[in-house]
Parts: C-alpha cells; sequence; structure tokens
C-alpha cells in the first residue's frame, strides 16, 4: 500500500510538472507572437514614414526645378548635421565636390515638420556626391550615377549591380538603439540631443563599418545595410530601415512639369533646342565677324573625354571635323590669320566655362549658360572641310564644290555645320560615367541611327534630322553679302 502511495504521488507531480511546461511554453510562444507583431507593426509604421519623407524629397527635387536657381535641376538638400539654432534645416555646403554627404534629414528645408520614426527618432539622410546641392557638380543630368549602394543583413545587394540603378539618395529610420550609445551632448536639439555621431545609430553588421567605410572622397562608393522584415523581427542586432531614392525616379519627377528652363515654363526638350539653336547661332555670328576674313569655323572637341563634368575637357581638337561641341577653341586659330584674336578677346573661351561669359554668351546664350553646363556632354558639332581653320581656305565661291567637302544632312549637302542635341537614352543606350567606367565614349550612346556616322571630309556622310535628337544646321551662300553669308536653320525646315 505504501509503494502505491508512493507511485501516486510521483505521477502527479510528474503531470504537473508536463502541465505547467505547456503553460510556460504557451506563454512564451504568446509572448514571442506579441513582440513579432509589435515589430512588425513598427516596421509598418516606418515603411509609412519614410514614403511619405521620400514623396517629400522628390516633391522639393520638383519645386527647386521650378523655382530654384536658373537651370540647376534635379538638385537635392544637404543633410542636417549641426545642431541647435539650425535644426532641421540642411548645412550646406556638406563636403567638397563630388563627395557623398550624411547627416539627419533636413524636414524643414523640405517644407516639412518633424519626421519620427516608430520608436521616436529622427530619420537619416544620405546623399550621393553629384546631386548635392552644394559644393555642386560640375555637370548634373539624367545621365549622371549615384555612388550608393543598399545592401541587407546578409550582404544580398538590393537593386541591379549596375551603376543605372545604383541610389542618388537614401531616407533611413535608424529605430531603437541596439547596443548604441545614444547619450545627448547636453544641447536643447531635438534629434538626438545633438548626438550626430552616426555609429550611434546605424548598424552596419559584420561587412561595413561605418566610422571608416565611408570615405569623405569624391566618387566613391558608399554603402548602407537595410534590415529585412527577418532580420528586423528575428535577429537583434538589426533594425535600420532604409528607402532609396533612384536617379529615374528623380528625374521622372523633375520632368512632370520639365522646369528646366530660364521662365521656369517650358519642357525640358524646348529649352534644349533653344540652346542648340543658340549655340548654331554663336557659329554664325562667329563665322559672319568682321575679322574673320576666312569665313572659317571651329574644330570640334573629342568625344573621348577623361571626366565629362569639367568644362575646361571640351577643347577643341586640331583637324577633328565631328565630336562633342568646343568649350574651348585654342586649337582653331587659322595659321595665318590671328584675326580671331580680335574675335575672341581671350582667345579659347567659346562657351561659359563657370568664371565669366564666354564668346556664345554675347549671341544669346547667357541666360542658358548654366544649361551648357549641367548639359554640354549632351551636344554634337559636326563642321564641313571646307570650313575648317586652314592656312590656305578655298575660295569662297569654291566651298562645297566637292559634296564630301561640306555636310549633308536629309540629302542637302551644302551645309558648313550641323549641331546636334541627344535627347534622353533609350534602352539600348548606356551613358553610365565613373572614373573606372566609360560609357560616355562612344557617339552611339547618344545619338542614333545615321547621325552616329564619323565625318573626317574623305567622304559623304548623309545626316538625319528626323532622329530623335535636336538639329540645328549652319549654311553657307558666297552670294550673300560680306558679313551674312553664314545662316541658320533647324535641319528639318530646310526646303
Amino acid at each position: 500500500m505504501f509503494v502505491k502511495q508512493k507511485q501516486s504521488g510521483f505521477a502527479l507531480l510528474l503531470f504537473m510538472v508536463v502541465v505547467i511546461g505547456y503553460i510556460i511554453a504557451g506563454y512564451s510562444a504568446g509572448l514571442t507572437t506579441s513582440v513579432q507583431q509589435v515589430n512588425e507593426q513598427k516596421r509598418l509604421k516606418n515603411t509609412k514614414v519614410l514614403l511619405e519623407a521620400k514623396e517629400a524629397l522628390l516633391s522639393y527635387a520638383l519645386n527647386y526645378a521650378v523655382t530654384g536657381e536658373i537651370n540647376k535641376m534635379g538638385k537635392l538638400p544637404c543633410p542636417d548635421h549641426q545642431i541647435a539654432n539650425s535644426e532641421g534645416t540642411q548645412d550646406s555646403p556638406c563636403g567638397g565636390m563630388g563627395i557623398n554627404a550624411v547627416g539627419y534629414f533636413p524636414y524643414k528645408t523640405i517644407g516639412k515638420g518633424k519626421i519620427e520614426d516608430a520608436s521616436g527618432e529622427c530619420l537619416w539622410y544620405v546623399v550621393s556626391g553629384d546631386y548635392k546641392n552644394e559644393a555642386e557638380s560640375k555637370l548634373l543630368n539624367w545621365d549622371s550615377v549615384g555612388y550608393l549602394n543598399l545592401v541587407d543583413e546578409n550582404g544580398t545587394l538590393q537593386h541591379e549591380n549596375n551603376e543605372d540603378n545604383f541610389p542618388v539618395a537614401f531616407i533611413i529610420s535608424p529605430g531603437i538603439s541596439i547596443d548604441q550609445d545614444r547619450l545627448p551632448d547636453g544641447s536643447l536639439a531635438d534629434c538626438g540631443g545633438g548626438n550626430h555621431t552616426m555609429a550611434s545609430y546605424l548598424e552596419g553588421g559584420s561587412n561595413i563599418d561605418y566610422s571608416t567605410d565611408l570615405p569623405a572622397s569624391a566618387d566613391t562608393l558608399w554603402t548602407f545595410l537595410t534590415a529585412s522584415a527577418a532580420a528586423s523581427s528575428s535577429n537583434v542586432n538589426y533594425n535600420d530601415q532604409v528607402i532609396a531614392v533612384y536617379r529615374d525616379e528623380l528625374w521622372d519627377r523633375v520632368a512632370q512639369i520639365g522646369q528646366l528652363n530660364t521662365d521656369n515654363n517650358s519642357p525640358v526638350d524646348t529649352l534644349a533646342e533653344t540652346v542648340t539653336q543658340q549655340l548654331a547661332n554663336c557659329l554664325q555670328v562667329y563665322g559672319n565677324h568682321i575679322n574673320n576674313t576666312d569665313r572659317t569655323l571651329p574644330f570640334a572637341a573629342p568625344i573621348d573625354l577623361t571626366d565629362y563634368r569639367s568644362s575646361s575637357n571640351y577643347d577643341d581638337t586640331a583637324s577633328l571635323l565631328a565630336g562633342r561641341f568646343p568649350q574651348n577653341i585654342n586649337n582653331s586659330e587659322a595659321p595665318g590669320d590671328g584675326a580671331l584674336n580680335d574675335i575672341i578677346s581671350n582667345d579659347t573661351e567659346f562657351v561659359f566655362d563657370g568664371s565669366s561669359t564666354g564668346y556664345c554668351g554675347t549671341t544669346g546664350l547667357a541666360a542658358n549658360e548654366m544649361f551648357w553646363k549641367n548639359w554640354k556632354d549632351h551636344f554634337f558639332y559636326v563642321v564641313g572641310d571646307d570650313f575648317k581653320p586652314n592656312s590656305s581656305p578655298p575660295a569662297l565661291a569654291n566651298r562645297c564644290d566637292d559634296n564630301e567637302k561640306c555636310i549633308t544632312v536629309d540629302l542637302n549637302n551644302n551645309l558648313a555645320a550641323v549641331i546636334f542635341f541627344a535627347g534622353e537614352a533609350d534602352a539600348a543606350q548606356i551613358r553610365d560615367w565613373t572614373p573606372a567606367i566609360d560609357n560616355k565614349n562612344n557617339i552611339m550612346s547618344y545619338l542614333n541611327g545615321a547621325n552616329t556616322a564619323f565625318y573626317d571630309g574623305s567622304a559623304v556622310v548623309d545626316y538625319s534630322s528626323f532622329q530623335d535628337d535636336f538639329a540645328y544646321c549652319v549654311l553657307f551662300d558666297d552670294a550673300q553679302p560680306s558679313g551674312s553669308e553664314f545662316s541658320i536653320l533647324k535641319c528639318r525646315d530646310i526646303p
């Protein structure tokens, strides 16, 4: 009997242990589920906040294109990296030219109130060097690449691995602190209490050290980590959420109204055509100048450049008849014709270079010189062999006697020159450029069809005005009075 009682007592104890175990397991499972639900709710809120911030940033870019400085479009604000009185506003300039910048999201600058994530933290913000408004790039247009990459906690790239798809900006929700020192610096600043130390807020994981892997050097790729949904809910080491702004998103937004002009009313193609016409007009005035007795036009600049952003690289090249429109024409002085010094006072500067007004600025381009600065890689130029700088040029009456010595467009074969503006890249055209990768050095990356042909004066090349490019022609008629031999016309309007 005593043995049975002991066995019964043990069985009861075992039963109680099992029951308690089930209760604890159920409670733990419920607690885990509850924590996961809370994390998921936070993640959803952060997603909403980031989307709203991104929309505000894109709206700022559009508004800047409309109301900001003339012909400066695609610009994004600098981050907020100071405290107190400037909190919420961009701190510009934010580093040297071409250097990426990081700091708090400048919510006031873009016209918003304070924006916080689900943990009550201010958002962080990263902008690629060429897209920040100061120090501004020497060239910024819809082909400019971003120098940012985004990976998850496993190091997996979150976008296609080509320059076309590299982000131009990030907005970041830092989430709650994960073993980080976020002590304020004693200021009254709302964001971080004045703590602007990025490592106090963002987690780079095992592959990214934000204190060493974001060098302050131009044209350098920065990589940031965004935690996946799974990592955010199950891995205590990651909770940053990042939303990217991509190049096409930015330029598509700017193009909604297309404010790329002087009066903020015309779309980009209208201004592009205007500037193409103004460059042609500059050639006309230059060619007809009283001191240009030989009636010659400048050589072209090379297509292949070391850096397409720098105006100083757009120098004309002796004997080059087809290439980019030249910024400087120091090689176009016709031997024996020193009179060119009386046409361009400094002997070289044809188009505005950012420091002073070039020769073309006096012929109508001055108001649009910033468009030239940011889009100069899109302008191409071909000059007829009979009109190149030459110590023994053919007589005016003999110009274009041989068809191959002049420019042909749409079978019109008595033209002195033609200027093209390359439109937006089509699916087959890649124009990305970094110091390591050059896709701009091929004319087919810009122009289409017959317009990709290279002219050197040895054979007729028939260019077309009916491609997706703007084309203005420079005509020559020696029967006209002296000083009016050159004229211009939109190529497709030539009878």
